[in-house]
């Protein structure tokens, strides 16, 4: 008997300790498995991944057998998803897993990602059109290492695993089949593969809605103090006009916040902008049912959610709730947030703004759509994240369709998965990170670049779905003065309780006592203060992750895509300002040149927006300055640079262009990554025969004597032209050039037309056809830039607070003032040998990162380049051989990344005899 009761204690004990090691246990699917998983901060593996993503292979090969080692990592942690294609064939292909120093997984590449294997096996191991996906969750304890090695340089890849800080929780990982057991990975599987919808076993409340939206009208579909958790929400409508839906948006706030947490145009916000095919995603359905959202949205006071009506018709519709009501720690969970952003169009050399937020959370999703496109070169573009400004946490995608999970422009494929689906063909896409969320504990950057060079000028429309931590107070201005008015607010506190307001952390900036629901707001006046610029503020010890800007004067800005800027006499210009006094008039200059046309009229804000635009000054770089009627003065940082050269893209200008026969359009060159044109777009006349001619008209807003270069095109399809300016002929180009492939194009060398006088008018640019080369296949012209550059000088204008020494002539794309001692031009003018260009890293600065060079012509186009250059403390240089260059001015672009900043640098550079 007492060995029985021996042996009956000896069996408990071990069931315990099975059951803690279960209950200790990081279930890496949680986040398909629990629908609240997903809103969670405090998760064991809610660490920033850690990505590689790369076309060709990398440096490092394993020392075993010579594979190139793709990624590799010590310690605990998890691999989240393995994303790859290549064109080699598959059998000289070898794909490598090794997990804790184990060969767990050794085939070729198709068989890894097809051939079911255990654990590793569909539906977690899945085909995208043009790539392949393993999704499988792949612990280790120690360290883990991927190798692979196929035929020819063809192959792309990514890779995302995430450190655990903790690795009691981690399982050792098996192939065998009791292991998907343990990991939920079967319960996942059946979510996964649409078998169980989300919440399906819960019992929720639900509120529903049915209202006739007028025009203009707003309205609020759900209210409800918590803490509560909405589940589900539906959207359905009599007929889906998406044209239309695009103007009905969608608020949501949180906690009594004034400010919305999500404001979206509701069509984008179920990624359904343009209706394609229906949407069977993890997180939004679009199907019969209507729009329905699966994103849990938790919240601790209040939850409200509201409709705007922006169309010119009544929209039936109705709507339903599905929530909880539940305890929400504020601790755990992030509250949802979806941001929208708009470029319309999209700008040459600058990214799209997706998202930049600041504080703790995780992106779970994005939506992206290009209305009415119909050109691949869209996905060429690379979406680049940054995150908590760690250059270890960075990646930066090799394509738009990679990001999709999927491979050579969808290999012209639409389809809809639970994480990645391709719409409607080249226009609409997402993407939802469940098991890779991108989680941050300071900030997030998520920028877009618009085609492979940044270069594709349409319109793209974003969303991007996160979850932050919230806080319990809010500011109604991030740019403060002293004298001016503020408030502060707030909602959660105790009954009664005392608040203190600080900045960063030691400054009490006011004290007030929450009401009898826990809530506070205060009016104040800025009090003056001895330091500024960026403050932290803080309300009894919780911190605002966002600084609040304090300063000292008024602040002016411009309103542009790019610093430095550049602009041309008649350009519009917009100017914000702040910390001037309302109802106070303000002018704004150009130094001491008045340019605005009449005074803008501060609002009660003490914020004003004003337009200008730009007079017909001397080229020069010039102070922005605003001035009020009360004597407040403002300088914006930024100089602003006047350029008298005259571009004309062709492409531009095919509105008011005229062909005899044939076809004129313009073409977007993004995807020839080889050679470059200006904007990377032409204008194609395709002729029918010899003798046609196609005619361009442009307007000259100075009478002056231009330098005149033109950018025309070289390809098999292309003909022998002449071309005219204003009846008087310049020159004969033949554009045949023998390529591999029949549609494969390079610029031809910039043609310099010669000096030519030039009214301020309308002209005419004639090309005529003469036919084509023996070899040519047809009459093709790619006409691309027309160049004018002022050969005379203007004198500066009174009021200038600088003059050039001597007579320096300084470029519109020449960047002021930034790091000028430390960057290396050498020689500078230089003749025709070797330039050496570079920087020395500058003083109090650790010394990493990478030094990107580039060498360009005046038009933009890129000629010599050294990228990834290592920045050490003697700082890092390279040499470029100029000796073929003709005689003329260059620029030269220093992009440093360093401690996960980017810095832009440019400067011009001449070339002489």
């Amino acid at each position: 008997m007492v060995k029985f009761l021996k042996l009956s204690v000896l069996l408990f004990t071990l069931l315990i300790l099975e059951v803690r090691t279960v209950y200790t246990q990081i279930n890496f699917y949680s986040r398909i498995e629990d629908p609240r998983a997903i809103a969670r901060l405090d998760c064991p593996d809610c660490q920033p991944l850690r990505y590689v993503n790369r076309f060709g292979y990398p440096p490092d090969r394993d020392p075993i057998d010579s594979n190139f080692i793709f990624a590799q990592d010590t310690g605990a942690g998890v691999i989240t998803h393995i994303w790859m294609t290549t064109t080699a064939p598959d059998s000289t292909t070898n794909f490598k897993i090794y997990i804790d120093g184990n060969l767990i997984s050794s085939s070729t590449f198709v068989s890894f990602f097809v051939n079911a294997r255990g654990v590793l096996r569909p539906p977690f191991d899945s085909l995208y059109p043009g790539a392949f996906v393993c999704d499988v969750q792949i612990p280790y304890k120690k360290s883990f290492k991927i190798t692979y090695i196929g035929e020819g340089w063809n192959v792309y890849y990514a890779i995302a695993w995430r450190p655990i800080s903790d690795p009691s929780g981690v399982v050792s990982f098996q192939e065998s089949q009791p292991y998907a057991i343990q990991y939920h990975q079967q319960d996942a599987e059946a979510l996964y593969e649409q078998r169980v919808m989300p919440w399906s076993k819960e019992k929720p409340l639900i509120s529903y809605d049915t209202t006739a939206l007028a025009p203009g009208a707003k309205k609020t579909v759900f209210d409800t103090v918590g803490p509560a958790m909405i589940q589900k929400l539906n959207f359905a409508f009599p007929n889906y006009d998406f044209d239309e839906l695009d103007s009905l948006w969608i608020n949501m706030y949180w906690d009594g916040s004034p400010y919305p947490a999500v404001h979206v145009p509701l069509a984008d916000f179920f990624c359904s902008s343009n209706g394609g095919i229906n949407i069977h995603s993890l997180a939004i359905r679009n199907d019969s049912n209507g729009l329905t959202s699966y994103f849990p949205m938790p919240f601790a006071l209040r939850g409200k959610i509201e409709l705007v009506n922006e169309c010119k018709r009544i929209l039936q519709l109705r709507t339903s709730v599905s929530y909880s009501l539940e305890v929400i720690d504020k601790k755990s969970y992030g509250y949802f947030c979806a941001h929208f952003s708009e470029s319309n169009p999209t700008r040459y050399h600058v990214y799209h703004k997706v998202l930049h937020e600041r504080g703790m959370g995780k992106v779970v999703g994005f939506y992206h759509y290009a209305p009415h496109n119909t050109d691949g070169v869209v996905l060429e573009g690379d979406p680049v994240f940054t995150i908590d400004s760690n250059s270890r946490n960075n990646f930066r995608y090799t394509g738009g369709e990679d990001y999709y999970n999927s491979g050579w422009w969808f290999l012209g494929q639409v389809f809809t998965k639970p994480f990645a689906g391709h719409l409607n063909f080249f226009q609409s896409f997402y993407r939802f990170q469940f098991l890779d969320a991108i989680d941050f504990t300071k900030s997030i950057d998520f920028d877009l670049q618009p085609g492979g060079n940044t270069d594709f000028e349409g319109h793209f429309r974003t969303i991007v779905y996160y979850y932050k931590r919230p806080i319990s107070f809010w500011v109604s201005l991030d740019t403060i003065k002293a004298g001016e008015h503020w408030n502060v607010a707030g909602a959660g506190y105790k009954p009664n309780s005392t608040i203190v307001a600080k900045f960063d952390s030691t400054e009490t900036i006011f004290t007030t006592t929450t009401n009898a629901s826990g809530e506070f707001s205060a009016y104040l006046i800025v009090p003056v203060s001895k330091i500024h610029g960026p403050r932290i503020i803080s309300i009894n010890n919780e911190v605002r992750p966002e600084p609040v800007y304090v300063i000292s004067s008024p602040a002016i800005r411009p309103i542009a895509d790019t610093i430095p800027l550049t602009l041309r006499y008649g350009d519009s210009l917009l100017v914000t300002g702040t910390g001037f006094d309302p109802g106070e008039r303000v002018q704004i200059y150009l130094d001491s040149i008045l340019i605005s046309d009449s005074a803008v009229i501060v609002g009660g804000d003490y914020r004003f927006l004003a337009k200008v635009r730009m007079p017909h000054v001397a080229e020069w770089k010039y102070h922005l300055r605003a001035m009020g009627d009360h004597h407040n003065e403002a300088m914006a940082n930024e100089l602003i640079t006047i350029t008298r050269i005259l571009p004309f893209e062709f492409e531009d200008l095919l509105p008011w262009a005229v062909a005899d026969t044939g076809w004129l359009y313009a073409e977007n060159l993004s995807s020839y990554w080889g050679s470059k044109w200006s904007k990377q777009a032409i204008a194609v006349f395709q002729s029918l025969s010899s003798k046609e001619k196609v005619r361009f008209k442009f307007f000259s807003t100075v009478s002056d004597t231009f330098d005149v270069k033109l950018a025309l095109t070289k390809g098999v399809k292309y003909g022998i032209y002449s071309y005219s300016l204003d009846g008087n002929q310049l020159g004969i180009f033949n554009g045949y050039k023998f390529k591999d492939w029949d549609d494969d194009l390079e610029p031809s060398d910039t043609m310099d037309l010669g000096k030519i006088f030039i009214t301020r008018d309308t002209h005419m640019f004639f090309f005529t056809c003469l036919g084509k080369d023996t070899a040519a296949k047809e009459f093709r012209l790619g006409a691309d830039l027309l160049l004018l550059t002022p050969t005379t000088k203007m004198a500066l204008p009174k009021g200038v607070f600088t003059t050039p020494p001597g007579d320096t002539t300084l470029s519109g794309i020449d960047s002021p003032g930034v790091l000028d001692s430390y960057l290396v031009l050498y020689p500078n003018p230089i003749g025709k040998g070797e330039l050496t260009l570079g920087m020395n890293f500058p003083p109090g600065r650790t010394a990493d990162g990478k030094l990107d060079i580039i060498l360009s012509d005046i038009i933009g186009r890129k000629l010599l380049w050294q990228y990834d250059l290592p920045m050490t403390e003697f700082g890092a240089t390279t040499q470029f051989d100029v000796r073929r260059f003709p005689v003329g001015n260059y620029v030269a672009e220093f992009i440093l990344h360093s401690g996960g900043e980017i810095r832009r640098i440019s400067r011009m550079l001449q070339i002489r005899e």
